[in-house]
């Protein structure tokens, strides 16, 4: 019951819960069972937002793009596993530069399902006795803040003024926030803005910031909302909470009404970021475990509840779950027979598919061309959707997609049959990603001989001289038909088969007549 779901979201938001507040924010956005007003789904983000700045790791720490929780790139999940690995080994050889990755990766919760403060405290100490700028900045900010210790003030200068000696831009920026508290026994306005000057001019976000915010309400300098919407939005562009937090509302303070999309869509992204400071910000990563784990149900259950606040990734997981057949019981989609499960499940994967592409999702965009490329649904294909969604998805740097179009081109379906335009994109796909090459590759290889064989069908010349050695153009045009690549990669792979069988019987051979 959507109308009475809508209801208790409105109340649980009016008392401040988060995932209410995000729900209806992507409901007004998208226009989910409610008319879509951007000015609205701003308000509900902009109340969202405000959990996320409680968290100064996030804030003031260094900012980790790894992303490790989409489930159809096992190959990532598996290279951040390593990754972590690898700086683990790394950090406790000595190596300072990844004790110090280590620590923020820690203090953010990206390894574990919630901040490990122990552990990122032992990592900066490690860092911090070797003579570390980034040792000393790292225990300023935990003391600083009080993160899993008593907020000692005194104890956080002694370290960032050590750091700051070493040029060090986090601390500047750390300590110049302290430094502007007014209540502070340290209070000294002047010196905070020289640090943060100085930090900025060394491109730290978090400076940029607190500038932007200084400049926009005029905090002991003069008002200036041209400056200041210049470092919010240097701050935002790295991705820095606060600056896209603070750009998002001095866009709309401009007193245009055109802003509220662009300001709604900003202040989602902060809404979004991944913390562990409130329970709902550990839904992806503990939906993840869960997968990697097996259990799939309660994984999509808890992937439902992120994808009803409109986070893409788990718009896409719940969707790759419910594409896949056999990960969910018939009992979770509450059928009995297998036909109502089949229709269900593909009509609730290719909901959240289209939800996931609204965000410019190309591995959405990439399934919903599928879909609708085989008719997955109604058993009816509808290549001029399919061809729109290949497009969309091409435009986004997806490789398949572009092969898919390249494909499209070079037999002609749903497309003009145009060889050039069909190399053109199996050699995009290749520079849009390396592991493309093999397929790409066997492609060009069947390009070529479908040219030629092309070639040779509609020239007169060659009908005749073919037609005069005694063949007839019925076995050229079979052989032609043939040589289509999927045909030329069964094939190949044929004769490496029967090269590997024939190499293991030598090899055998040889190890037999060795023992007699």
């Amino acid at each position: 019951n959507k109308a009475n779901a809508f209801v208790y979201y409105h109340f649980a938001a009016s008392a401040g819960d988060f995932s209410s507040l995000s729900v209806l924010g992507y409901k007004h956005l998208a226009g989910i069972g409610t008319l879509k007003s951007c000015e609205e789904s701003f308000d509900y983000y902009k109340r969202a937002a405000q959990f996320i700045l409680r968290d100064p790791a996030l804030i003031f720490g260094v900012q980790f793009s790894i992303e490790h929780n989409r489930i159809a790139e096992q190959s990532t999940n598996n290279k951040f596993r390593e990754i972590v690995e690898f700086y683990t080994f790394s950090a406790n050889s000595g190596n300072t530069n990844y004790q110090i990755a280590l620590a923020h990766m820690y203090l953010q919760g990206l390894i574990d399902l919630k901040p490990d403060y122990e552990k990122a405290r032992y990592y900066f100490t490690l860092a911090a006795n070797s003579g570390e700028a980034s040792g000393y900045t790292g225990l300023g900010l935990i003391y600083a803040f009080g993160l899993d210790t008593l907020r000692n003030e005194t104890g956080a200068i002694k370290y960032l003024e050590k750091a700051v000696k070493l040029g060090e831009p986090g601390a500047m920026t750390i300590l110049a926030h302290i430094l502007q508290n007014k209540n502070s026994l340290h209070y000294d306005f002047k010196r905070s803005i020289s640090l943060l000057n100085t930090a900025a001019d060394k491109n730290w976000p978090a400076a940029y910031a607190i500038l932007g915010l200084v400049h926009l309400n005029g905090l002991g300098v003069p008002v200036d909302r041209i400056k200041a919407l210049n470092y919010l939005n240097i701050a935002a562009l790295q991705n820095n909470p606060l600056g896209m937090y603070y750009l998002s509302i001095a866009q709309l303070n401009r007193g245009k009404s055109n802003y509220y999309c662009s300001s709604a869509h900003l202040m989602k992204k902060v809404a979004e970021r991944d913390t562990s400071i409130i329970a709902e910000g550990s839904f992806l990563r503990y939906a993840f475990k869960l997968y990697e784990t097996g259990d799939t149900e309660t994984s999509a259950y808890f992937y439902e509840k992120a994808a009803v606040m409109g986070n893409e990734i788990a718009l896409s997981n719940v969707a790759h779950i419910y594409d896949n057949n056999n990960l969910l019981s018939h009992r979770y989609l509450s059928v009995s027979n297998q036909s109502e499960y089949d229709s269900i499940r593909m009509k609730r994967a290719l909901e959240y598919y289209t939800q996931a592409a609204e965000q410019n999702s190309p591995s959405a965009h990439l399934k919903i061309g599928d879909y609708y490329y085989y008719g997955y649904l109604n058993n009816t294909s509808d290549i001029t959707r399919a061809i729109a969604h290949y497009r969309t998805a091409s435009e986004l740097r997806s490789a398949e997609a572009t092969f898919n179009l390249g494909y499209m081109h070079q037999y002609g379906i749903g497309l003009s049959k145009d060889f050039h335009l069909a190399k053109r994109y199996y050699d995009m796909c290749t520079e849009i990603n390396s592991n493309a090459k093999f397929p790409a590759t066997l492609a060009l290889i069947s390009l070529v001989v479908q040219f030629i064989f092309d070639f040779l069908a509609n020239d007169p010349i060659a009908i005749s001289v073919i037609t005069n050695s005694g063949y007839s153009t019925d076995t050229f045009l079979l052989i032609y038909n043939l040589l289509v690549w999927d045909n030329i990669l069964i094939i190949i792979f044929t004769i490496l088969l029967a090269i590997t069988i024939r190499v293991r019987i030598q090899i055998q051979n040889q190890q037999q007549q060795r023992q007699q």
